[in-house]
């Protein structure tokens, strides 16, 4: 019996081991199926494609302008010149790349030199090329009284100066004495409607170019605009004292900001228009001593002289010349306003 027992219990246990490992050995498969990636072809594929994608988006958005942006920086015009020699001409970047210009004042490359055989010479005013009268004439084939050879060599030939200088000096004596004589009212001399510290840094300045002196008690300084009815007191009720011969009196409006004190001073400003009006004194009767108008001004004395610019007074080419023409006796000039101690 027992030469049995033992081969069945062998049995038995090598049948158990047996069992035991094929099913640790089918753990074991189904476990590493499990870790195993996903490695098929298509899936491959389909990584791949997104990859693209995102590396596309992201170049996307670093390009910093579209196409569209690129045309506008592009479309700036190759030149932007109009043939104007009083205004410069740019392209300006900031709006659009459109083109823009600077108004140029006074002489520059293109305007600029005296007209031959006149008093005249070309500046920039309000951005055109303009004709203005020039005290300095040399090149006017005149030997005029200020000039000379060292002056002017072209206009006074040295054999001739002394002669030329003598007849010039002795006509200009007897013109001014006439002058003078003619001459016996105040007159407006020089004004402006604007100065340094802005619109309303405004005066005028009398003359008084006789040999007595002149009451101008009850007298008003008035202004009226380029095409208005109303004529405006600028001095209130009046003003008071005397001009001294050969002297002058200088009003001025409240913003006034000068060096020069003012004989008399507003109480408020004047608002003389820069474009064009009109300026008078009238004497205690109404009676009319002396206007002139500017500008787009339609009642000057004969015709209207230039209109103002910024920093610039309108003055009399003559202390001794009025000749009812506005525009004979006027032009531009630097203010130098003068008070009753000059």
């Amino acid at each position: 019996m027992k030469q049995f027992v033992f081969p069945l219990i062998l049995a038995v246990v090598i049948s158990s081991l047996t069992t035991y490992f094929a099913t640790m050995m089918s753990l074991q498969n189904d476990l590493d199926e499990n870790r195993a990636p996903v490695t098929s072809e298509s899936t491959l594929l389909e990584i791949a494609d997104q990859q693209e994608i995102k590396e596309q988006d992201a170049e996307e958005k670093k390009l910093p302008m579209t196409s569209e942006a690129v045309k506008v920086e592009l479309s700036c015009s190759e030149s932007c010149d109009d043939g104007n020699p009083c205004t410069f001409e740019y392209c300006n970047e900031t709006t659009d790349f459109k083109c823009a210009n600077t108004v140029l004042r006074d002489e520059v490359e293109g305007c600029k030199g005296l007209v031959q055989g006149t008093c005249y010479k070309n500046s920039c005013v309000s951005g055109a090329c303009t004709l203005i009268y020039s005290s300095v004439c040399c090149g006017n084939d005149k030997c005029d009284a200020d000039e000379d050879y060292t002056l002017c060599p072209r206009d006074c030939p040295q054999e001739v100066q002394q002669t030329n200088i003598s007849q010039q000096t002795t006509t200009t004596q007897q013109s001014s004495n006439q002058e003078q004589v003619s001459l016996d009212h105040v007159i407006i001399n020089e004004f402006a409607t604007s100065g340094p510290v802005g619109a309303y840094d405004e005066f005028a300045e009398l003359y008084n170019p006789t040999r007595n002196d002149i009451d101008i008690t009850g007298w008003k300084f008035q202004y009226k605009s380029a095409t208005g009815d109303m004529w405006q007191s600028k001095v209130g009720s009046g003003l008071s004292g005397a001009v001294k011969s050969k002297s002058f009196f200088l009003l001025a409006s409240k913003g006034y900001s000068l060096s020069t004190s003012p004989d008399y001073t507003h109480t408020a400003n004047w608002g003389l228009a820069d474009i064009g009006g009109h300026l008078r004194i009238i004497d205690a009767n109404s009676t009319i001593i002396d206007k002139v108008g500017w500008g787009d001004a339609n009642e000057p004395e004969g015709s209207a002289t230039v209109a103002l610019e910024e920093n610039k007074s309108l003055e009399r080419k003559s202390l001794t010349t009025d000749t009812d023409n506005n525009a004979n006796d006027f032009i531009l000039s630097t203010p130098t306003p003068k008070n009753s101690t000059n």
